[in-house]
């Protein structure tokens, strides 16, 4: 036996019984009811009324009373081997017609606040304060409008309201409702137009408000009315047939049962009667246990069998993954090896033919001086790595009147060329240095540089005097430092460069501090 659908709620008027009786004869019709009454303690009354409308189905109303208290008790058993119920159409239809009769009659069938009726209710404000109460005892079913099916929406609704009376509150929510509604019930408990939402019963123990996801509006427009009903059934089943009876309600059950009249021989048939049922139930139940421990033993045997076949399937994958995994390393190892020499050899050319471009690039830049004042002009100019000042050289004019001037203009050009590239490489190490052993496409002659000047001039003061020249602020406050750093250029009338070199300091650069004969500068040579 499983109890599959109940229905509970108080009933106002005075001795319904009659007409419950009417109601659920008619209902059950050509089955016979069968009926039974009982009298207890404290003014305890109850009747009970059972049907078996279908083969292995019965329903049992009860009616119990004590005092100013009646309640209306609807109880639907299933004794088939199936646990569901093939339809609830004709339960719920006898619960609508019971629900009627008593609001016809002033009845005002209710549970704990919420009032049971088969019509829809428009009533959102009333939802808003029902739904977060931890007492609610019925649950609560929301349908929005939807704007795009009005009218298959408010069907829809009127259907949901007759097969749930007597079991839930079916509210309808019109669109001045149902802003109203989303915003004081919140995001996570509210719905939007054409969805239809589920609040079961509270919890006692639950301190957050049950719901239920809604039926989108896109799910309903797709699924017939009947298809839509089912599934909300099936939402509320479970809540249903826990539906906690009152008190007063149990001790009916008790005193119908003949627990408290042992000698009444009526009540006894029926209590032998459900005592066969449950006998029923229990061999039912012990073959169905049986039946599953058969076929849980087959299915450990099946198991094991796929158990063993995938450790067999794992290590053969195993093995071929650990070939393929061999074979794949080697082809890696071998096209490495062959894309590094290939890569080797590819930069060794770019390298040979980037050298080639930059010593033709350097000749041509050299070729097109025409003089020491355009060699340092175009410095000033275009070298962003070499420093040089406008009072450079104080017998410029004589170097330019040489005819070697052109020579020299080049040769000068060539110089801050390789001053620039220096200072911009970083080379760890002096010009000199660089020039040696770069190999750069832009390096000078290292023969013709000087980085020191001899110990005399170091300390003769006439002749270290000389060497201190020019520079910008940036490297030194006074704007002049010593250098001894120079290039000689060919023949006794032949300029000298002096530098400082910086490009690892402050300004990041190479200075160009004096630029004249050699006789400028005396040494012990001259």
């Amino acid at each position: 036996m499983q109890l599959v659908y109940r229905a509970l709620w108080q009933e106002s008027r005075p001795d319904p019984e009659a007409s419950i009786r009417k109601t659920l004869s008619n209902w059950s019709s050509p089955h016979t009811i069968e009926v039974l009454n009982a009298n207890g303690d404290s003014g305890l009354v109850v009747t009970e009324m059972r049907s078996s409308f279908e083969r292995d189905k019965r329903v049992t109303i009860r009616v119990t009373r004590r005092d100013e208290k009646q309640y209306v008790w609807v109880d639907v058993e299933n004794f088939s081997a199936s646990p569901e119920l093939e339809s609830m159409d004709k339960i719920q239809s006898l619960v609508q017609d019971l629900i009627d009769e008593s609001e016809k009659n002033h009845g005002n069938p209710k549970r704990g606040e919420i009032r049971f009726q088969s019509r829809v209710q428009i009533a959102g404000s009333v939802a808003v304060k029902l739904i977060p109460q931890s007492n609610r005892k019925a649950a609560i079913i929301c349908i929005a409008h939807d704007p795009l099916r009005e009218e298959d929406q408010k069907k829809l609704a009127k259907l949901l309201a007759r097969q749930f009376a007597g079991s839930a509150l079916v509210v309808y929510l019109p669109p001045g409702d149902l802003g109203r509604f989303q915003n004081e019930v919140g995001g996570d408990l509210s719905l939007y137009p054409g969805e239809i939402r589920i609040y079961p019963p509270a919890k006692k123990e639950s301190r957050n408000v049950i719901s239920i996801p809604p039926i989108s509006a896109l799910n309903i427009q797709k699924t017939k009315h009947e298809k839509i009903s089912a599934r909300v059934l099936q939402a509320l089943q479970s809540s249903l047939v826990a539906t906690p009876v009152p008190q007063v309600c149990e001790e009916g059950a008790r005193l119908l049962r003949g627990f408290q009249n042992p000698d009444n021989a009526k009540m006894q048939e029926r209590q032998n009667i459900d005592f066969e049922n449950l006998l029923k139930e229990n061999e039912r139940l012990r073959e169905t246990v049986a039946s599953l421990h058969s076929d849980r033993d087959h299915d450990l045997e099946a198991i094991d069998h796929l158990e063993d076949q995938l450790r067999n399937t794992k290590r053969m994958m195993q093995e071929s993954e650990d070939w393929w995994r061999g074979l794949l390393d080697e082809e890696n190892a071998k096209r490495v090896a062959a894309e590094e020499e290939r890569t080797d050899v590819e930069l060794r050319f770019i390298d040979f033919a980037m050298s080639e471009n930059l010593k033709r690039m350097r000749k041509e830049s050299v070729y097109s001086i025409s003089s020491i004042t355009e060699a340092l002009e175009r410095g000033r100019t275009v070298l962003r790595k070499v420093q040089i000042p406008h009072n450079v050289s104080s017998m410029l004019e004589d170097l330019e009147g040489n005819q070697r001037s052109r020579t020299w203009g080049r040769s000068i050009w060539d110089a801050l060329l390789a001053f620039n590239v220096f200072a911009e490489s970083q080379f760890n190490g002096n010009f000199l240095k660089w020039c040696e052993t770069s190999g750069d496409a832009f390096v000078w002659h290292a023969q013709n540089i000087s980085m020191r000047e001899s110990e005399t001039v170091h300390s003769n003061e006439r002749l270290r005097s000389q060497r201190i020249l020019p520079v910008t602020t940036d490297l030194d406050p006074s704007g002049k430092v010593f250098m001894e750093a120079h290039l000689k250029f060919g023949g006794s009338s032949a300029p000298r460069l002096y530098f400082y070199d910086d490009s690892k300091g402050a300004t990041g650069k190479i200075h160009i501090g004096g630029l004249d004969p050699h006789s400028r500068w005396e040494n012990t040579t001259t």
